[in-house]
């Protein structure tokens, strides 16, 4: 409610005062007030998903029928009757607040925009619904299903109101794909500029993103052109904008579990604190700071310290790829004949080489040079590196990496049980 309020404040507030009677011919900065609100509202449209799913799937609690009475089933299985029907009608409210949620994300991704302005409606409501109920605590178990554990037993001792079992290497796919997506200048396997250009020329999309960022923002309510201080989209490709505005709409939330999922699998791994420490700075980067980014129209407004931001973002982006190689290395899972299977040495020593070639390559030599180059925003991964390890970036630089990663965690999920990542809630009052 307090991010969600406060963001809708600073749109209505101060998006009449920056209105330009003749608009400035490129971007300038937008303001620090709305600069600081669109970071609340990216962190309030993360709540919003999910604040949604989590009423989505929770149906309450049933009492339990006392065994020594059997006179009174008849009687409780009415009542029991009555209480889901009188449920099914939230419950149907419920799901159409989280489909009304995932559609409006992707219209919604400024909040000085109509789009963000519904969006701020649609937050306070779902707030007022939440707040209507009873107080929940959210939980997070990880356990490694070759230890025996079972998705289904953590936590049976708590009264839960709804529960989510889902492997790790799934979220990691899930993850790493939206990355791969929208980060489609690669030249291997998938070649995925050559499907937007397709894409593009099929269905007629303007390949001038100005064409395509207003009626994005504007979503064709009003003829108003498009704030000098929101950035345009992809120059080179109108499908990528839309993709790269689709992925965005989710990523966040999907980043900021992945993790939290990963603070708590690494407890029993070496530097627990360390990993912890870097995974509460990601999950806090990808809440409040992700929207300073400016690159590309659906990330953030156009602001003076986006460079800081996207170094910031760029140590995310390696700890997502290597975080739960080491964490399986180290703790030598892979090696278990139930999790890993046929591959589990394969894994074990392939994963642990390739992760100490990207390790070296991308943060090691890359990186620094990058972050050293004039401007340090400047050139390509390959064009930062050494003329003579030039040659190697398409396999050991990060979008290579980014392949091998998804290939690595679809791999994981046909052949090895993996690790189980169970999300419930429970009573706030009730037993931990």
């Amino acid at each position: 409610v307090a991010l969600s309020a406060t963001s809708l404040l600073v749109a209505v507030l101060f998006r009449p005062v920056l209105a330009f009677d003749e608009p400035p011919s490129g971007n300038i900065d937008a303001p620090w007030c709305l600069v600081v609100g669109q970071q609340l509202y990216n962190a309030a449209q993360v709540g919003q998903l999910f604040l949604a799913a989590s009423l989505c799937l929770d149906r309450g609690t049933r009492a339990r029928k006392p065994i020594d009475t059997p006179a009174e089933d008849e009687e409780t299985q009415e009542d029991s009757g009555q209480a889901d029907g009188s449920r099914r009608l939230p419950q149907c409210f419920n799901r159409v607040v989280l489909l009304v949620t995932l559609l409006m994300l992707p219209t919604s991704v400024y909040a000085v925009s109509p789009g963000g302005q519904a969006f701020h409606a649609l937050c306070l409501l779902t707030s007022a619904r939440v707040l209507r109920g009873r107080p929940l605590r959210v939980c997070v178990d990880v356990a490694d299903a070759a230890v025996g554990g079972d998705a289904q037993a953590l936590g049976a001792s708590r009264s839960r109101r709804w529960a989510v079992s889902f492997r790790v290497e799934a979220l990691a796919l899930i993850c790493n794909s939206l990355s791969c997506v929208y980060n489609f200048q690669s030249a291997l396997f998938p070649q995925w500029e050559v499907v937007w250009s397709s894409l593009e020329a099929w269905f007629g999309i303007p390949s001038d993103s100005r064409r395509l960022t207003t009626p994005l923002f504007m979503l064709g309510l009003f003829d108003d052109a498009t704030p000098p201080y929101v950035p345009n989209g992809d120059p080179s490709n109108g499908v990528a904008t839309v993709i790269f505005v689709l992925v965005w709409s989710v990523a966040p939330s999907f980043y900021a579990l992945y993790f939290l999922v990963l603070s708590k699998a690494g407890g029993v791994s070496p530097g627990s604190r360390a990993q912890r420490a870097l995974c509460g700075l990601c999950v806090v980067h990808f809440l409040f700071l992700t929207d300073l980014m400016d690159y590309r129209y659906g990330r953030g407004l156009t602001c003076s310290v986006s460079g800081v931001a996207h170094w910031v973002e760029r140590l995310a982006w390696r700890l997502a790829v290597l975080l739960p190689v080491f964490q399986k290395v180290t703790t030598r899972q892979w090696l278990d004949t139930k999790s890993g299977g046929i591959m589990g040495p394969a894994l074990h020593y392939g994963g642990a080489l390739w992760a100490l070639a990207f390790f070296t390559y991308d943060v090691i030599i890359v990186m620094p040079l990058r972050l050293l180059s004039p401007p340090p925003n400047s050139g390509t991964q390959s064009e930062s590196a050494p003329w003579i390890l030039r040659h190697f970036s398409p396999a050991l630089g990060y979008l290579g990496a980014l392949r091998v990663s998804v290939a690595l965690n679809a791999l994981l999920l046909l052949l090895s049980d993996g690790s189980v990542v169970t999300v419930s809630a429970i009573d706030a009052g009730g037993e931990a």
